[in-house]
């Protein structure tokens, strides 16, 4: 078998490319930099003042939808809607257009397995009957 071109140039790129391998791990020879001794963490100073107590306005309950949505997008969210409801991460999303989507394409999915079904007990009675010599749906076909 004669070579072709394209086995010869692969094997030319190859032998090319490992002689360049190694060059890229030469070790470090600077020593690293000492670490300074005298330098301290900045220290705060705590705020001293005392809070007003008449001045702190009481916080509104907020409702179960508000608390729900105070950090969206928040993935896990919408992770455990869609686990629990389908297209449930669509909705807590706001990509109402969806919804529809995914719930036909389910409505589709359980009609295929009903229509599978149907057709397979449709065909193994005829050829049971076919076995026994019986007359069939598919008799004279």
């Amino acid at each position: 078998m004669k070579p072709n071109i394209f086995t010869i140039s692969a094997c030319f790129f190859l032998l090319l490319a490992s002689g360049n391998m190694a060059t890229a791990q030469v070790t470090d020879t600077l020593p690293p930099a000492p670490t300074d001794s005298i330098a301290a963490p900045v220290l705060i100073p705590v705020d001293t003042l005392q809070q007003d107590s008449t001045a702190i306005a009481k916080k509104k309950k907020q409702g179960f939808i508000k608390r729900y949505f105070a950090d969206y997008p928040n993935p896990n969210k919408a992770l455990y809607m869609a686990l629990a409801i389908p297209a449930g991460g669509q909705i807590y999303n706001k990509r109402w257009w969806k919804v529809p989507i995914a719930y036909g394409a389910y409505y589709m999915f359980i009609v295929a397995i009903d229509r599978n079904t149907s057709r397979y007990r449709l065909y193994r009675d005829a050829y049971i009957a076919e076995l026994k010599g019986e007359l069939h749906p598919f008799s004279g076909t």
